[in-house]
Parts: C-alpha cells; sequence; structure tokens
C-alpha cells in the first residue's frame, strides 16, 4: 500500500461530505439560517434519507460565507467519551486553523463522566476565538449513551456565547433527565424536512432534464411521500430502466417499508457485477480504492467506486482524498445481501480486509475483521499488540475502552492477553484486581521464566499502586537486576520504578536516584514514555522527600511542559508530573501556582497516579485552601482524601489525612476533634503490623509523633510534646524525611520557647537556614503561631545575634548537629576530607574528584560517607550546607557575611 493513502482516522470524521453537485437548494431552511445561529443547540432528528447531512452541508456553506468558523464532526458507535473528545479536539483545532490532533490527551482522560472534564479547555478555547464558532455533529444516533449524557451534554449547558452545536441524528438522543437541553434547543423534525410537492418537481427536472412529465413527477413525489432520499433512489432506478413511463410504474407499486423497496428498486437495475461488489464492500466502514479491490479481488474497484458516486446516491464522498462510505441505509441493505453469501466467502473477505488494515498498521480495524472471520487467535494477537502499546504509552483510559470489547473468557484463556489485561488494570483503579490475578498466575507455577518474570513485575506494579511496596521485593526476588530474562527498554524501567520505589519508602531517598536510569521523558518509538515519566516523578519525589522542593521542581517543570505538549493537559503523565510540581511550589510558598497546576486535574491524578502523587494533590490543595483562610475547605479535601483512601484499603493515606485534620484542629484549639483523630490513628496503629503495610510503620509512626506534638502544644503540655518530637526527629533522620525533620525543628523551637529554654532561638535559625537552602518558604507559615513571633523576634536581632542563634547546640540541648562548635572548628575532618569538601562545594561529583586526586572512585564515596556522619547530614548537599553553616566552607558567592548564617 502507498504511504499517502492511510488518512489518520479523525481526519475522515472531521471532514464535511461534499454537497452533490446536482442538490437542489432547500431554500426555505436555508433561508432561516441567519436566525437560526442565535439559537445555542440545533437538533436535527429525522430517520435516514431525510436530507440531515445535505441540510448541513446547505448551511455549512451560507455559514462559512458570513465568517463563522465551523468544525465538522460524523459520529460512530466506537466514539465511547475518551476518543469523542479527541476527535472533537481535533475538529476544533482544524476549524481554528491549527491542525493538529491532540496525540494522547483524551486518550488518557479516565472519566469523562464529570463537569472537571477535558472539554473545559477546549470551551475555553473557543471562547478566546474572535468570532463565532459552529460544531456540526452528524449521525449523533451512534453515540453511545455515555457520551451524550456526559460529553455532549457538557458542551451544550457549558457552550461560550460564540458557540453555536448542529446535532443531526436519525433517533432522539438519550439526554438523561437533568441535561435534557430543553429551552435552549431548537428542533426541526421530518415534517420540516419533507420535500413539498415543488421542491420534488424541480429536483426531477434537473435529474431528467425535463423528460418526466409532470403528472409522472406528481405520482413520484405521492409514492415517496415527501421522503428526499425516496425521491433520489426512485429517480436512479427509473433512469437506469428500459423506458421512463414503464419504469416509472414499476417503481409506484413496489410494496415494502418505503426505505427498503426505493434501495432495492434502485438495485436491481444496475448490473449485477456492480451490485456483487457493492454487497462486498459493504462490510468496510470507509471506502477507498486500494482497499477495494484488496477485499474483492475486483481490479475495477476504482471505476466501480466512481460510477457509484456519480450515478447513484448509494456513497457519500469527503473532503479527505480518495476516501468515502456507503449511505447507511444502502449499507444496511447490502449488508443483508452480505449476510446471505456463503460462509467460506464472508470469512475470506474479512481475512482479506484483516491483512490490509495490518499492512496499514490499522490494528484495531485488523482486529474486528479477523474476529469477523473466526481467526480468534489472529484477533487476540492484534488486540495484544494494540493494548502493549496503550499501556506502554500511558494511554490507560483508552487501552480499558478496548479492553472492555474483549470477552472476560476471551482474556482468561490466554495467558498473554490476562498478563496485559492486568498491566492495564494495574495502573488504574483495579489495581487489587490486578495483583490478584497476577498472583493467582504465579501460584500455578504453569509459565515460562518469561511470562512468569512479567507476571511478577506486573504484580510489583499493581501492589505499588495499590500502596503496597512493601510487597515488591517478595514478587522480585527471583529476577535480580540486570538478569537476562529483562527484556527491552520497557521492562528494565518498569523493573527500576518498583525498586526504586520500595527504597524511597524504606527510608533511602538518595538510592532512588542511583537506582533510576535517569531516561529522559521522550516519545514512544524510542522508550516507552510511561515507565520514563515513572522514573522522572521518583526522582522529583526524592528530593521532596528529603526537603528540596528547588530541586523536585527543576525535575517535573520541564516534563510536565513537555507532557502537556506531547498528551494534553489532562494526560496521565501530565497528572502525575502537575501534582508533585503542586507539592513543590507549595513548599515554596508559591500557592497561586498551586491552583493553576491542579485545576481540572484531580479526577485524573486519582484515576492514573500512584498513591504519593495522589497524597502531593490533596495536600498541597487542602494546605493551599488553609492557607487562603479557608479551613473548612481544608478539611473537606483531607476528608475525601480519608474517603478515598478507606475506599480502596491505602491505610497510609487514611493516616495521613487523619494527622493533618489533627494539625488543623490543633492550630484552631479543637480539643475534642484533635482527641478524636488520636483515636482513629490509634484505631489505625495494628494495620501497620500487617506484612503488606509493614514498611510504612516508620512513616506511620513519623506523622503519628508530628500529630501528637501538635495536640500536646495546643494543651500547653510542653515536655510530653518534646518527647514526641525528639521521637519524630529521630524517625525523620532515618528516613531521610528532610522536609518533615525541618518541620519538627521548628516545632522543637516552639516547644522550647514555651518552657523557656534559651537553645529556642538557636534550633529556629538553624531550621531556617536548612530551609532556604532547600527552597522552603512556608516552614513558619504552616507550623505553629509562636515560631512566626519568634521568627520576628530573631529578625530584629543583630547580626552577631542571628549567628549565634544559628549555631548549632550543645551536646547537652538535643539537637542533631555536631557536638560543639569548637570540635567543628578544631580536628573535625581530616585533611583528605576537608579537601573533597571544598570540591563538593564547587558541586564537583565523585568521579571528578576521584580523578583530581588520582584515587579510586571507591576510595572517595567512602570518604563522602564518613563526611555526611560527622556533619549529621543524611545527604551531600546537606553536609555542604552545614558545612557552610559551620564556617567549613566559604559562603556561597553573593551571600552577605553578616547574613551568612541566615542564607546557609
Amino acid at each position: 500500500m502507498q504511504a499517502n493513502i492511510q488518512e489518520p482516522e479523525f481526519v475522515i470524521k472531521a471532514t464535511a461530505p461534499r454537497l452533490p453537485r446536482m442538490v437542489v437548494a432547500r431554500e426555505a431552511l436555508i433561508g432561516r439560517s441567519a436566525s437560526l445561529r442565535g439559537c445555542p443547540l440545533i437538533e436535527i432528528v429525522a430517520p435516514d434519507g431525510f436530507g440531515k447531512t445535505t441540510l448541513l452541508l446547505q448551511w455549512r456553506r451560507r455559514w462559512l460565507k458570513d465568517g463563522a468558523r465551523l468544525a465538522w464532526l460524523t459520529a460512530d458507535a466506537r466514539d465511547h467519551p475518551v476518543r469523542f473528545r479527541r476527535a472533537l479536539a481535533y475538529a476544533l483545532q482544524n476549524a481554528a486553523g491549527r491542525v493538529r490532533v491532540e496525540p494522547r490527551s483524551a486518550r488518557h482522560t479516565p472519566n469523562m463522566a464529570t463537569q472537571e472534564d477535558g472539554y473545559t479547555g477546549l470551551l475555553a478555547q473557543i471562547a478566546r476565538m474572535r468570532s463565532d464558532v459552529v460544531l456540526m455533529l452528524d449521525a449523533c444516533e451512534r453515540l453511545p449513551a455515555a457520551t451524550v449524557r456526559d460529553g455532549l451534554a457538557y458542551l451544550v449547558h457549558n457552550a461560550p456565547s460564540n458557540l453555536y452545536i448542529v446535532l443531526a441524528s436519525a433517533l432522539p438522543l438519550p439526554w438523561s433527565p437533568t441535561c435534557e437541553p430543553g429551552s435552549l434547543a431548537l428542533r426541526i423534525g421530518p415534517d420540516d424536512l419533507r420535500l413539498s410537492p415543488e421542491v420534488s418537481a424541480a429536483v426531477l427536472a434537473r435529474h431528467f432534464r425535463g423528460s418526466l412529465d409532470a403528472d409522472d413527477a406528481m405520482r413520484l413525489h405521492k409514492a415517496c411521500e415527501g421522503w428526499p432520499m425516496g425521491l433520489q433512489l426512485a429517480a436512479s432506478a427509473i433512469a437506469h430502466g428500459p423506458a421512463l413511463a414503464r419504469a416509472t410504474e414499476a417503481v409506484v407499486w413496489l410494496r415494502g417499508p418505503l426505505q427498503v423497496r426505493y434501495i432495492e428498486g434502485l438495485l436491481a437495475r444496475l448490473p449485477p457485477d456492480w451490485v456483487d461488489f457493492l454487497v462486498r464492500v459493504s462490510i468496510l466502514d470507509h471506502l477507498h480504492a486500494q482497499l477495494c479491490a484488496a477485499v474483492t479481488g475486483n481490479a475495477d474497484a476504482t471505476s466501480l467506486l466512481a460510477r457509484s458516486l456519480l450515478e447513484t446516491p448509494l456513497l457519500e464522498i469527503g473532503q479527505a482524498k480518495d476516501w468515502s462510505c456507503l449511505h447507511p441505509l444502502a449499507r444496511a441493505a447490502l449488508l443483508a445481501r452480505f449476510a446471505c453469501l456463503p460462509g467460506d466467502e464472508r470469512r475470506d473477505l474479512h481475512r482479506r480486509a484483516a491483512a490490509w488494515y495490518e499492512r496499514c498498521g490499522r490494528h484495531v480495524d485488523s482486529a474486528r475483521h479477523a474476529a469477523a472471520a473466526g481467526d480468534a487467535a489472529a484477533a487476540r494477537s492484534l488486540l495484544t499488540h494494540v493494548l502493549r502499546r496503550l499501556g506502554s504509552e500511558g494511554r490507560l483510559a483508552e487501552a480499558r475502552e478496548e479492553l472492555a470489547r474483549i470477552a472476560p473468557e476471551e482474556i482468561a484463556a490466554d495467558a498473554d492477553l490476562r498478563l496485559i489485561a492486568a498491566w492495564i488494570r494495574a495502573c488504574s483503579q483495579r489495581n487489587l484486581e490486578a495483583l490478584a490475578d497476577t498472583r493467582q498466575l504465579l501460584d500455578t507455577g504453569r509459565l515460562a521464566p518469561q511470562p512468569r518474570f512479567v507476571a511478577s513485575l506486573v504484580a510489583a506494579a499493581a501492589a505499588a499502586y495499590a500502596d503496597r511496596p512493601g510487597l515488591v521485593p517478595g514478587l522480585l526476588q527471583e529476577w535480580p537486576a540486570g538478569s537476562a530474562i529483562i527484556d527491552g527498554s520497557g521492562q528494565t524501567v518498569a523493573f527500576a520504578n518498583c525498586i526504586a520505589l520500595y527504597a524511597l519508602h524504606a527510608g533511602s531517598p538518595g538510592r532512588v536516584r542511583a537506582i533510576e536510569p535517569h531516561v529522559p521523558v521522550v516519545e514512544h518509538r524510542y522508550l516507552p514514555v510511561f515507565g520514563s515519566a515513572i522514573s522522572s516523578a521518583l526522582v522529583a519525589l526524592s528530593h521532596l522527600w528529603e526537603g528540596f522542593p528547588d530541586r523536585a521542581e527543576a525535575v517535573v517543570r520541564p516534563a510536565l511542559a513537555h507532557a502537556e505538549q506531547a498528551d494534553g493537559r489532562r494526560s496521565a503523565i501530565a497528572g502525575l508530573f502537575a501534582a508533585i510540581a503542586a507539592a513543590a511550589q507549595f513548599e515554596r510558598n508559591q500557592t497561586e501556582q498551586v491552583l493553576s497546576l491542579l485545576v481540572g486535574r484531580l479526577d485524573v491524578i486519582e484515576s492514573t497516579a500512584i498513591p504519593d502523587a495522589i497524597w502531593c494533590a490533596y495536600r498541597s490543595l487542602a494546605l493551599t485552601a488553609l492557607h487562603k483562610g479557608d479551613a473548612a475547605q481544608a478539611l473537606q479535601l483531607f476528608d475525601a482524601l480519608h474517603a478515598l483512601a478507606c475506599e480502596r484499603g491505602m491505610v497510609r493515606l487514611q493516616a495521613h489525612a487523619v494527622a493533618e485534620r489533627m494539625r488543623i484542629h490543633a492550630l484552631q484549639a479543637r480539643h475534642a476533634q484533635v482527641q478524636a483523630g488520636e483515636g482513629l490513628l490509634d484505631a489505625l496503629a495494628p494495620a501497620f503490623a500487617v506484612p503488606e503495610f509493614a514498611l510504612f510503620r516508620p512513616q506511620f509512626d513519623l506523622l503519628s509523633a508530628i500529630a501528637r506534638a501538635h495536640a500536646l502544644l495546643a494543651r500547653g503540655e510542653t515536655g510530653q510534646a518534646e518527647r514526641h518530637l525528639l521521637t519524630a526527629h529521630a524517625l525523620a533522620s532515618d528516613l531521610g524525611r528532610g522536609h518533615e525533620r525541618l518541620q519538627v525543628q521548628v516545632l522543637r523551637a516552639v516547644a522550647a520557647r514555651q518552657r523557656g529554654a534559651p537553645l529556642a532561638l538557636r534550633l529556629l535559625g538553624e531550621a531556617l537556614s536548612q530551609g532556604k537552602l532547600g527552597g522552603h518558604r512556608r516552614l513558619l507559615l504552616d507550623s505553629h503561631p509562636l515560631a512566626l513571633e519568634m521568627a520576628v523576634e530573631l529578625r530584629n536581632a543583630g547580626p552577631s545575634a542571628r549567628r549565634a542563634a544559628s549555631r548549632p547546640p550543645l551536646a547537652a540541648e538535643p539537637d542533631d548537629g555536631p557536638r560543639s562548635l569548637s570540635g567543628v572548628s578544631g580536628r573535625l575532618l581530616t585533611d583528605k576530607e576537608a579537601q573533597i569538601l571544598r570540591c563538593l562545594g564547587r558541586e564537583q561529583g565523585p568521579e571528578d574528584i576521584a580523578q583530581m586526586l588520582g584515587c579510586a572512585l571507591a576510595r572517595v564515596h567512602w570518604h563522602i560517607g564518613h563526611l555526611c556522619s560527622k556533619l549529621s547530614a543524611p545527604s551531600v548537599a546537606v553536609a555542604v550546607a552545614r558545612a557552610r553553616l559551620f564556617g567549613l566552607l566559604d559562603p556561597e558567592p553573593g551571600a552577605q557575611p553578616a547574613t551568612r548564617a541566615m542564607s546557609g
């Protein structure tokens, strides 16, 4: 097949058919076009053959002359919500003169049944246009009911003032009672579309060039009952008859349903080889000469298609080059004849269609015809290929729609298809179902090594999405990293992601960056884009975990921009990056950015993102609401998160939601609600003794200690609060949780001030200095009111007081710095360690240092480990920051000596 004959599926859907040259203008209806433009919605509802499409095309021509932008879309039964929105985006972009299909935006969209759908973005683009936009939707009776009730209804009820929607349907649309357009719509029905005797006479006069007398014309009009298609079919049948008068008489006296009798009358007068050709191509949704020749084996396919277009009303042609389709009435009659062909011939025709589509790369169409040919194995193989590609590209919603069309027994009977189905479900709300299914496969012990590895990998991914990463090592224990069984970059990245997620929650965020292959987010022809997106997201989360929102922002911002450009704003990948970017922006006190990042995306994140991203999104939105003084909204968001976590069995997110609610209530001295929260935490504690959640036990203890410390500080029980804070400090250090460690440091300063301890400002100064180094701007705003007062006191103090406040406390005081300032300025570091520290301060990597010093790389890593240990730093970055704070390194360029302690 030549490359230029394959048209993208949406080019045909979004291309208006050509207006027939011999069509008679419906002046009465065309004349109403100006007044109709004032109606937000026009519904044309009439049976097939009443000229709905022709009327749309005539209005289209008139409105284009008036300067409106016209978007056209022909609906079909496959336009489930995801596909419909994607096609609609193409049609509207085409009308706006910016032809660019959203490659995967709507494909990722998981749920079109809410008013937060991506239609909002399309409507916003239309509203910004300076001219009127008319959206014409033809054949709407084919749309699935869910698309009408949710997508189409949302468009109608939220259309901007410059958008007009015109729908043509053979049947009344299944609007839901709450979304029925009502007074918004102007309806045109069959009686409005019937031909008057005068129009019928004009049509026949043009067709027969005056050779049909007026009486015969009137008899045909009455026989056709004003049905436009019937008149065209009758005229075509008469034209192929031996004599006009006798042919007219035969047509008038045909019996049977109106539509059937005229189509059969026309087909009866066409040459047999012509009809045979049309019967055999009726199985095709769209017709192309080379496709039809491949299916029928007829070398005259090009000629027969051209004659059908020019001499009969059976075919409709679009603006897309060389493509056409059968009129629905004609196709129904021809398919009835196709069903009477011998079974072997029918299967052979479908088999040829499947082969042609497969050569074109249109695997969904190929699978459909392979199934119709009775080749279930080929159909499954093609669908397996489609589902694998959709899953690797992160097109999860589209993959789920294709998966829903496969019978459950077919999936269960094919191990490969079963694994792919499990992978698609693993990255969705059905992750527990995928986990159970893959475990069942693994327990059978009948899988070969490669399928067994894939099943283990899918089970590990499902465990990660189900917020049970503690299961990952057990599922992957027989497959060491770098194993020869790992086949291809996609499996390599997925394997690394599972191990990295476990390392993150095991308290080794630095290991995440060592494990991940540092692959860029690129197009899927180079690497599975979804896996590389998860990889980048985990690296960004590791920076957030360690308390460096600036670094997290640097990772996700370019990745988010790339995902939005390539996939659309509401794609799964864009939602994942947006959630993490929102968390980073919140910590940097860019609260307005939080809302702009997450608006209209929360449902996408809920359905397709890993649990850590869901937590980032909800927490950022809730604390932004709290920042704006809306505590009720913040509590509602944490309530919603708690309900979602309970529904999915995610006990960690339940605990997070409870702890955050406790903190909010404690800051507002609502002791009864705080006490209720403590009871909920106590009730959740046993869940973390279960093996699948045991990995989260230190995290639970950490957030529980912080929440209880807030409660105790609110009640004035400072001593007990400090004991919880010391526990939290140790846990945060062990887990590498730099963010929580800074929070605890601020709360320790508050507790010290409440009991009048002199080290209060010193604790606060160090926390602020470290927080500023990592990009934290909200340490004080989100901690305790007393911390703000102390910060003002610290800022108003002189430079020497601020330096003293930021020094590490003495050994007798409970802090995490080096044991004494004199120890730091003395021989805390060896000469080699001091030399390596200076190199690290210049942002040289271990490899460069090893080359410069002429020693082994392992030796450099050993020295760096000792450096971090001596400075009580969880990472190299913190070690360098503390070295500058303690005067072991010169301040960063641009830092003022008088404020060095505050700037780090």
